[in-house]
């Protein structure tokens, strides 16, 4: 005989055997959903890690309301599958153009947007792309900063686990390297299957451009820079990359060398093995 089997025969009572029931489809879905699950195969493929503890974190995360969740949902989306569209510093100084005349609520965790659908198509770039928050764009620039986030208070998003294991690596990008991060922007690494490769990022020198390739994401959480206002951490906009989807390192040096539509001029940062890196770090000294 069965456990199931068993389990029926005791039930005496229906009441009974329906609790019994409920409880079991209960603790069946709350098994299932126990673990992170992009609901789509990820965009770095077979360079995913796996195992971290985050991945015991949903991809609501941890939040007290439903716009904080929501924006959590958002911040985990792995599943554009849509050809990039390129964007520049002026796009994202217009982004935040838009929703400040939209009066869209941003500032801190208490003052999220209630309804995202609103930060999609906010606004039309010069080539004709309507642009918003859940757009799969390329920016080209120079990192100014890289550092792993919130490893010793924890973030919502990250079921406010410790550690950089578990934590975005926080990267503010601008279009020269030496502009302040007033002047930049952000773009963040999600800690859930992140390439090890990826990580160099945070070490390596930042003198070459860079093509970031991820969501557009309406982070109102935070602030931008503003004369006399502080932002933490400054940026010009509120508006990120988050997350990055692949991240790809210039083979030359200057702007004209490395072109957003010029796939000869870009090297996945993965494929930039310590060899290479060493060659290409003999040039920045």
């Amino acid at each position: 005989m069965t456990p199931a089997q068993l389990t029926e025969r005791s039930c005496i009572r229906r009441h009974a055997c329906t609790l019994l029931f409920f409880l079991q489809v209960v603790a069946l879905s709350m098994s299932a959903q126990s673990e992170f699950d992009s609901g789509c195969p990820v965009p770095f493929g077979d360079l995913k890690s796996m195992g971290r503890p985050v991945d015991r974190c949903l991809t609501e995360g941890e939040g007290s309301n439903e716009s904080q969740l929501a924006q959590n949902r958002a911040k985990n989306n792995l599943c554009l599958t849509t050809q990039p569209v390129a964007v520049t510093q002026f796009s994202f100084a217009r982004l935040q153009a838009a929703v400040e005349q939209k009066d869209i609520p941003f500032g801190n965790a208490r003052r999220l947007p209630q309804d995202r659908a609103a930060l999609r198509s906010v606004y039309k770039t010069s080539n004709g792309d309507q642009i918003g928050e859940g757009t799969l764009v390329a920016y080209v620039g120079y990192v100014l900063d890289a550092h792993y986030s919130d490893v010793s208070s924890g973030e919502s998003v990250n079921c406010k686990m410790l550690g950089k294991i578990n934590n975005d690596i926080h990267v503010t990008l601008a279009l020269t390297p030496n502009a302040s991060p007033c002047q930049g922007i952000v773009a963040e690494i999600i800690p859930h299957f992140r390439p090890l490769a990826w990580e160099d990022i945070v070490a390596m020198p930042h003198n070459r451009p860079v093509r970031i390739v991820g969501q557009l994401l309406f982070d109102a959480s935070h602030a931008p820079c503003r004369l006399g206002k502080p932002a933490s951490p400054p940026r010009m906009s509120i508006w990120e990359i988050h997350p990055i989807y692949s991240i790809g390192i210039c083979t030359g040096t200057t702007p004209a060398q490395c072109q957003g539509n010029n796939p000869q001029a870009w090297v996945p940062l993965e494929k930039l093995h310590q060899s290479s890196r060493k060659a290409l770090d003999s040039e920045y000294r």
